[in-house]
């Protein structure tokens, strides 16, 4: 069984999609029981846990083979990378106590970065957490999502261009 933390977000979604497409046993970590109806639907099993709460992440991830870790953005925290480093304690702890054969965790460019990053420094320390188990982790750093051109889907469909922040190589 594979255990997929943000599971409700675009990428979590996906993988978690793709996976019961493929025949293969998944169980959804949620916060809010509500949000884990459709992936019963869906012929997942659900776990209720906080990615802060070591204890119930533990008890989530019990019977897993193996975890996919995403941790959400958390902008919206106090201190994101204080908080974030909180989480990731839990999370390892909660890795740890169940003992899967493999992690995977998603990343972004920049995740090796230790400083300079802005946000994504939360992702170099999860990188950092999370190859220090004892098991075998792989990483995903992602160049780019889809998702951070919502916000500039209306003006493309009024005009017919899409503004980006990327820079084309000349």
């Amino acid at each position: 069984m594979i255990a997929i933390t943000g599971i409700t977000g675009h990428v979590g979604r996906v993988t978690a999609t793709l996976l019961l497409e493929q025949k293969q046993q998944i169980k959804a970590i949620v916060r809010n029981a509500a949000k884990g109806t459709e992936w019963i639907d869906k012929g997942a099993e659900v776990a209720i846990a906080d990615l802060f709460d070591a204890e119930s992440l533990t008890k989530a991830f019990e019977g897993a083979e193996s975890i996919f870790v995403m941790t959400p953005p958390a902008l919206d925290l106090e201190n994101p990378i204080e908080q974030h480093l909180q989480m990731l304690e839990a999370i390892t702890t909660a890795i740890k106590k169940s003992k899967p054969e493999k992690v995977v965790y998603l990343s972004s460019i920049g995740g090796h970065l230790a400083e300079a990053t802005g946000a994504i420094r939360k992702l170099y320390d999860m990188e950092q957490a999370l190859t220090q188990l004892d098991i075998p982790t792989a990483g995903i750093r992602a160049g780019w999502f889809m998702e951070n051109f919502t916000g500039s889907l209306p003006s493309a469909i009024s005009t017919g261009n899409l503004h980006s922040f990327l820079i084309q190589p000349t």
